[in-house]
């Protein structure tokens, strides 16, 4: 069973993902904000990452920096509202597998996460 850490301090999106991977027997893990991610990233192995820009105490791209270049490090899926073309190129030059836009589309998330986790 893949394992995936979902980082984002809204309560609606997590019900969201847990709705919209369902069909794929996922062991899901929720965090709210980077700081969170970062010290669950440091505890357990995870497959994947969900991570939203925007947070509290520790935003996804203070979370970007912490860990890249790290080794053994999951794809990471950035995920946001914001669609400022630098950001994204920013975030996925030190690290991200993938940038999704907010409000998610849970087809893009399925296929995403088929492609990255191959389920």
């Amino acid at each position: 069973m893949h394992k995936i850490l979902v980082a984002d301090d809204e309560e609606d999106f997590h019900l969201f993902i847990d709705v919209a991977l369902k069909e794929y027997n996922l062991s899901i893990h929720h965090v709210y904000n980077g700081n969170e991610a970062l010290s669950e990233l440091q505890r357990q192995h995870y497959d994947l990452i969900l991570l939203d820009i925007m947070m509290p105490e520790g935003t996804g791209g203070d979370f970007m920096w912490a860990v890249a270049g790290k080794p053994m490090l999951p794809p990471i899926v950035v995920m946001s509202s914001m669609r400022d073309a630098k950001l994204i190129e920013n975030i996925l030059s030190v690290g991200a597998a993938a940038f999704i836009p907010k409000p998610i589309d849970a087809a893009e998330l399925r296929s995403t996460i088929k492609k990255l986790l191959n389920v």
